[in-house]
């Protein structure tokens, strides 16, 4: 609904700030408000590639997400719906369906006239399963990105999605370190921020100080006696089944 982007640009006025809302309806009825704030608000879809592409936006569902745990069930959608995405749900389901114009991160901002190398963005991508599409048209804007907040998905919640392991190895290898998640969907659906490796240690120098109190508790503990009963425990933000995955 753009509501991320106008509270990016209130926060830092200087900004410029984009805005991309596949679903027209969505569109059509936050145009006003977004624009207003000064954020440039487009009904495009961003994927892997330029040209029209359908959106598929569910009106009834076959399951949902109650207390940690997907079960079966009749879901009616609103029209505001948050689940409009470029990939069909795993699921019996229910679409109404759209022709929008797509277009890649790279492609969009040589259209409107960026020198990309230029350029040091923030991304936030949220686009309901199909993550990998918008990260595989976007290799220019992810080397001139410092920080990327982007959703990905443990459950396989549509068809075809990339599941978070896939992503974060992507990120990775494009330079990005993952700093922080939350459970917005438990382990199901959830959030990471990724940062550039190069500005980890102006964000969290104490890491690379080896006299610092956080490098001290990261040191390996003395060897456990014979006898001893020693048990591992995660200590990752991001999930020790996560970690496993990667």
């Amino acid at each position: 609904d753009g509501s991320c982007g106008v509270a990016a640009k209130r926060r830092f006025p200087r900004l410029l700030v984009y805005s991309f809302e596949a679903n027209p309806e969505i569109f059509a009825l936050n145009k006003a408000n977004v624009s207003a704030a000064g954020v440039t608000y487009l009904n495009r879809a961003v994927s892997d590639s330029v040209g029209s592409v359908k959106v598929y936006a569910p009106r009834t569902l076959s399951r949902y997400y109650d207390k940690g745990v997907v079960l079966p069930g009749h879901i009616n959608e609103p029209k505001t719906t948050g689940k409009t995405s470029l990939l069909l749900r795993n699921e019996d389901a229910v679409y109404e369906e759209f022709d929008v114009n797509a277009t890649t991160l790279d492609a969009f901002l040589v259209e409107e006239g960026f020198d990309v190398a230029e350029q040091r963005m923030v991304l936030w991508i949220d686009v309901e399963g199909a993550a990998a599409k918008v990260l595989q048209g976007a290799e220019k804007a992810l080397a001139s990105s410092v920080a990327v907040l982007i959703e990905v998905e443990n459950f396989e919640f549509w068809k075809e999605q990339k599941d978070s392991a896939y992503i974060t190895r992507e990120l990775i290898a494009k330079g990005f370190i993952p700093v922080a998640r939350d459970r917005e969907y438990g382990d199901h659906q959830f959030n990471i921020l990724f940062v550039k490796a190069a500005l980890i240690p102006r964000i969290a120098s104490e890491l690379f100080d080896a006299k610092s109190a956080l490098r001290s508790c990261m040191t390996s503990p003395a060897a456990p006696q014979a006898n001893a009963i020693v048990r591992s425990k995660p200590s990752s933000s991001l999930g020790s089944h996560f970690e496993k995955r990667i």
